[in-house]
């Protein structure tokens, strides 16, 4: 009487699964079913094309352990599924060719109503390209980080030198480099100059220039523009390295040249890493040249502006002083040339004024502190000596710099220019609610209609399609009373009646 094992409930449960074999059969995951021992009894087309293999004839009986990169991790993969009735997890399968690609890999063990363990089966996904496509965008986010990095570094360096030395050091650090050096064409196109080094090894040529980059191998990279890769030493007497043309949007400036570590080669990712950063030193070159070029050149005009400042200043002083005594001097009609002659001649020095003005505006940093008010009108008053001013003093202090007479010139200078030397001014100083102060600059000249109260602060004043120095006066103004933190406006200094003369007026901060 023979003996045997009841294979009836797991031949019907295979049964079972193979009637669902049309939809799994056409699904774009692999599916496999093993015996409890891991070889295969069912595979589906998927698995087939994914693995490359023609037939199921050729997977059946195979233990699914020998489908994987790592057969002895997958030995542990199919205990863990056999101890726990479950494996899910990324692997590395290997193709009948040899080649290898990703999956996510999710495994059950089927059991049948007593809980008795049937089968194994596994459903399989592909995610070569998903991998793929994780890679590149890890790499491309290594490559930004690494020109980011790069851009930092060269855009806080002060001139050519230090950039480059700085790009140098961050180059070597960040792609793990062993060292390397970085060359500039010579102004006249025929040699180079090597202007920075790190780490050069041994038996790597240390030039301290190149006389000629016409000539093989410089002309490549130094003149065509193209990148050079000697990974294999025995193409050269020297170790292996990279020699990558430094480009500005002129043309090649240079060339940056790398050695990797002993042992290592430069990789794909590499290469174009490097070609990309000698793009970039060559564009930090140019700005860097740029910055300086410009900021030379603001200091060369600073220097001339400086000059003729304080030399037309003199002989506008000394043109002053004669002026004012032919006034004295003469009378009739002579007098009025002279005071006309006086008029032109402050002309000139209101824009001189304006001019340095402007200048000290722009590149003096507002340091406000307690200033005389009265000192400050009193000084504007005499310089005035002509004019008649209304003005009964003040013990007050405002917070200013020391450009705060340039208001009170401004707006006396305005009071004559419309209202003539017959002109009358009165300055008034109130104190307002919190630390505001209120100053008034009064006149009896034309007036300012209405419609014109806001224009004449802005640039030009009234005549805008004027370019020159004049017109300036009262939006310099503005922009010394908002340096201070107060407003400045424009009234009738008659309510109602704009032809009685205008009210300047403007706010100031009470000095603690």
């Amino acid at each position: 009487m023979g003996s045997g094992i009841d294979i009836t409930e797991r031949k019907l449960a295979e049964q079972d699964l193979r009637i669902r074999d049309m939809a799994i059969a056409s699904s774009l995951n692999a599916f496999t079913i093993a015996d409890l021992n891991g070889r295969l009894t069912y595979a589906n087309q998927a698995f087939l094309s994914l693995w490359g293999y023609g037939s199921t004839t050729e997977v059946l009986g195979k233990s699914v352990t020998e489908f994987w990169q790592d057969e002895s991790d997958a030995v542990d993969a199919l205990q863990t599924l056999l101890d726990s009735g479950r494996y899910v997890g990324e692997r590395i399968g290997r193709r009948r060719d040899g080649t290898e690609f990703y999956v996510i890999y999710s495994a059950s063990l089927v059991t049948n109503d007593s809980g008795a363990p049937i089968c194994l089966m596994a459903s399989i996904a592909d995610l070569t390209e998903q991998k793929r496509i994780e890679e590149e965008i890890q790499v491309h986010n290594r490559e930004l980080s690494i020109l980011n990095q790069i851009i930092g570094v060269s855009t806080s360096a002060i001139d050519v030198d230090e950039a480059l030395e700085d790009v140098l050091a961050t180059t070597i650090a960040l792609l793990d480099l062993e060292g390397g050096g970085i060359y500039l064409v010579d102004p006249d196109r025929r040699g180079a100059r090597l202007v920075c080094a790190q780490n050069i090894p041994e038996g790597f040529p240390r030039q301290p220039c190149i006389p000629d980059i016409t000539v093989p191998p410089y002309a490549e990279v130094l003149v065509a523009g193209r990148a050079r890769f000697v990974d294999d030493a025995g193409e050269s007497d020297v170790p292996p390295y990279a020699a990558i043309p430094i480009v500005a949007p002129g043309g090649v400036i240079g060339s940056l040249s790398v050695v990797p570590r002993e042992g290592r080669q430069f990789t794909d990712a590499n290469r174009s890493l490097l070609v990309a950063i000698g793009r970039e030193i060559g564009s930090s070159i140019e700005r860097t040249m740029l910055i300086q070029q410009l900021e030379s050149a603001k200091q060369e005009a600073n220097l001339y502006l400086d000059i003729l400042s304080h030399d037309i200043r003199n002989a506008e002083n000394v043109s002053s002083l004669y002026t004012d005594l032919l006034i004295n001097m003469l009378e009739g009609e002579a007098k009025g040339y002279a005071q006309r002659l006086r008029s032109s001649i402050r002309k000139s020095i209101e824009i001189l004024r304006n001019v340095t003005t402007i200048r000290r505006i722009h590149h003096e940093s507002a340091t406000l502190v307690p200033v005389d008010l009265d000192q400050v009108v009193m000084d504007e008053i005499a310089i005035f000596s002509e004019i008649d001013f209304h003005y009964e003093g003040t013990d007050l202090a405002v917070m200013a710099d020391a450009l705060l007479p340039e208001v009170f010139t401004n707006l006396i200078g305005n009071a004559i220019k419309f209202g003539g030397p017959a002109v009358e001014v009165t300055i008034r100083v109130e104190e307002e609610s919190g630390d505001d102060i209120l100053v008034s600059v009064e006149d009896t000249g034309p007036g300012i209609p209405d419609e014109m109260k806001e224009a004449v602060f802005m640039r030009f004043g009234k005549n805008r399609n004027r370019k020159s120095g004049q017109g300036l006066g009262l939006y310099i103004t503005r922009m010394l009373i908002s340096r201070y933190g107060g407003k400045i406006w424009v009234d009738d200094r008659v309510p109602g009646h704009p032809e009685c003369g205008a009210a300047f007026r403007f706010t100031l901060k009470r000095a603690a």
